[in-house]
């Protein structure tokens, strides 16, 4: 049986029958997006986005790189993107987990990051600057 979607149970009572959530995950049910149509999408989208591990882009050259998978290793993030000079790396637990992961690492080596999953990291050696 498929757990029902965060906020199904206030859909029924108001009976709105308009509207679409597309989640899509792994076989293993891990979260990799979510996409929200409807009136309260703004609401049930932070649900969606909670399930969606935080990503940390670090540079890592030739001299950098056993350290940051050895960083990676111990604090059980995974890499899922590399590039000539930069790592992506994924990390799920709290916020507690995150928050020390960054203070282990060199404040210089990180790049990009995005916790709360509602965006985007891109590929490579693109950097998202605001």
């Amino acid at each position: 049986m498929q757990p029902e979607p965060p906020g199904h149970d206030r859909a029924q009572a108001e009976r709105a029958t308009h509207g679409l959530v597309k989640v899509v995950a792994t076989p293993r049910g891990r979260v990799l997006g979510a996409t929200i149509l409807g009136p309260s999408a703004g609401e049930l989208i932070q649900t969606w986005a909670l399930a969606i591990p935080p990503k940390i882009k670090v540079g890592a050259g030739a001299k950098e790189r056993e350290e940051m998978k050895r960083m990676a290793d111990i604090f059980r993030a995974h890499v899922i993107d590399v590039s000539d000079n930069t790592y992506t790396i994924e990390l799920t637990g709290d916020g507690r987990k995150l928050d020390a992961f960054i203070q282990a690492l060199d404040q210089g080596a990180i790049l990009e990051t995005v916790r709360t999953g509602t965006s985007g990291i891109g590929r490579g050696n693109r950097i998202l600057r605001v």
